[in-house]
């Protein structure tokens, strides 16, 4: 019986707010959509950097197409339930919220300064060309999600290495980075530094700023410029000193199985390379520093 009383006073309050509390309900899945946009569109500016890396130029497409050139370049790939099929020449674009609440994309750029435009539409659903509800990507903060993974044939073998780079926090005073190899569920290499280390020696920055560089640093970790093959570095030993630590012996054992040397910068610590020993079965680490 008060359980039944219970359920009729819910049901009560209930209707008597509908039309006032309700609006906060709607107010805070706004912003969850929102937010969601904003994690959208930095994922595509991350893509668009590594897609120009590699190319030379932004890709030359609007948002029907937009997708379908970047797929390959995202490192954080974009949740499914924001890639939608266009229904005339079946390629693919990305919304956030539905079909209609699209990410507009301009190459050359029609508005601001950059070489490109980006933006959400909002939650409205129509394109104000940057105008009310419409939605650009918001500069200086880091990704909730601040992680990179690269999964690559390090080993020469059949079994696939995954490298990942990711922060324990966002703040710079406390939290670190790590970074992991594993190989299936075997962790095969592990090294960490301070976040902060990036920033270090810069009070000039302010908090944006150095948001932003943290980020950059993220996004150059993986780049396959780091992946140096061993016979590089032993026919070009002026360019590549380091490979002077690593051996003449290990370098024509790397450079036969045509296994490459990965560099990485951590922190403090100073520059690191590090190799799979096919003799000794596991990673080795170089210290680069003098």
């Amino acid at each position: 019986m008060k359980r039944i009383v219970f359920s009729i006073t819910i049901a009560i309050l209930v209707a008597g707010c509908e039309g006032t509390g309700f609006r906060k309900i709607e107010g805070a899945n706004e912003k969850a959509t929102i937010q969601s946009a904003q994690e959208a569109l930095q994922q595509i500016e991350l893509a668009l950097g590594r897609y120009k890396e590699t190319n030379r130029t932004y890709p030359r497409v609007t948002e029907a197409g937009l997708y379908d050139s970047l797929k390959n370049y995202f490192i954080i790939p974009i949740d499914p339930n924001h890639v939608y099929r266009n229904e005339t020449d079946q390629s693919n674009f990305i919304a956030v919220g539905g079909r209609k609440n699209k990410i507009i994309y301009r190459y050359p750029a029609t508005l601001g300064s950059g070489e490109y435009t980006l933006y959400w539409i909002g939650l409205n659903g129509l394109d104000e060309e940057g105008r009310g509800d419409d939605i650009f990507p918001s500069r200086g903060k880091l990704p909730k999600q601040l992680s990179r993974k690269l999964i690559t044939n390090f080993r020469g073998d059949s079994l696939k290495t995954e490298f990942a780079l990711s922060a324990t926090g966002s703040d710079m005073t406390k939290d670190s980075v790590k970074f992991q190899i594993r190989v299936g569920s075997a962790l095969t290499y592990f090294d960490w530094w301070s976040l902060n280390s990036y920033v270090a020696g810069r009070p000039e920055l302010s908090e944006a700023e150095r948001q932003e560089m943290i980020n950059t640093e993220f996004d150059r970790f993986l780049h396959p410029v780091h992946f140096i093959p061993a016979d590089s570095l032993m026919k070009d030993r002026k360019s590549f000193r380091f490979a002077q630590r690593i051996g003449d012996g290990t370098l024509r054992e790397l450079a036969g199985k045509n296994l490459r040397v990965f560099t990485y910068y951590a922190g403090s610590k100073g520059p690191r390379a590090i190799f799979w020993n096919p003799r000794e079965r596991r990673i080795n680490v170089v210290s680069l520093s003098d």
